[in-house]
């Protein structure tokens, strides 16, 4: 019954994981798309950004139903293997984030470079329409640069994230070398207690042998003793 229980968690343990990677390379590829993407609209690219973010999301719950499976795990160095992919599972999600925005930066600043070149070819149209234009132009200008300093305070706050992350996956690999010495030492020991008994074993069956052979040796002699006194002393009586 325990074996099936572990091969069933063998088995979810699989799934989880295969499924991490494959939303993984598919955020990947959507951000590489956004990347490139050209001739796009504001509309277009916030269709696409909320793609990839609802793709974060279900990236970030799938870690963490492997944490919830790493934490059922019985062995403490298959657990300690485990949470230190999952640091690294979350380092890697950090960093599509990051990606995320670096990429919708770039889409909103060829849009506006777009928006710019359109209106210089439209040189030639009245100044009224010129103007609304530029006017159009600088609003855009104005919620690009809005949208650079969000983004810039935000890629600062993972960048320290990150760093804390790399702090934490540091302390993972200590605690995992400290639990792999200490279950040495366990060994050691059991090794040690497990010889101490069989050596206690042994005086045990040894003390038992001695009894014996002095409870042997004990009626042995009152037998002698019962003999003689038959023999020499019990046949004058009789």
């Amino acid at each position: 019954m325990a074996k099936s229980a572990d091969q069933k968690q063998l088995l979810e343990l699989q799934l989880c994981q295969q499924e991490i990677v494959k939303i993984d390379v598919d955020i990947k590829n959507r951000v590489a798309a956004l990347r490139s993407a050209r001739q796009s609209s504001q509309r277009e690219l916030s269709v696409l950004g909320k793609e990839i973010k609802d793709r974060l999301k279900l990236l970030e719950s799938k870690v963490d139903n492997l944490e919830e499976i790493a934490g059922k795990i019985k062995k403490p160095a298959d657990r300690s293997e485990l949470m230190a992919q999952i640091v690294q599972h979350r380092a890697e999600l950090d960093r599509n984030g990051q990606n995320l925005r670096a990429a919708t930066l770039q889409a909103m600043q060829m849009i506006e470079r777009e928006s710019r070149d359109a209106l210089f070819r439209s040189a030639n149209v009245d100044e009224a329409s010129t103007r609304l234009r530029q006017t159009q132009s600088s609003n855009m200008r104005h919620q690009a640069s809005k949208t650079t300093d969000s983004l810039s305070q935000l890629v600062t706050k993972m960048s320290d994230q990150v760093k804390m992350s790399e702090d934490t996956t540091t302390s993972l690999v200590n605690s995992s070398s400290v639990l792999r010495e200490t279950e040495k030492e366990f060994g050691t020991m059991g090794a040690t207690i497990q010889s101490g008994g069989k050596l206690l074993s042994k005086y045990a069956r040894r003390e038992l042998t001695d009894k014996i052979l002095i409870a042997l040796a004990l009626c042995l002699f009152f037998g002698v003793v019962y003999y003689i006194l038959r023999k020499r002393v019990f046949r004058f009586v009789f």
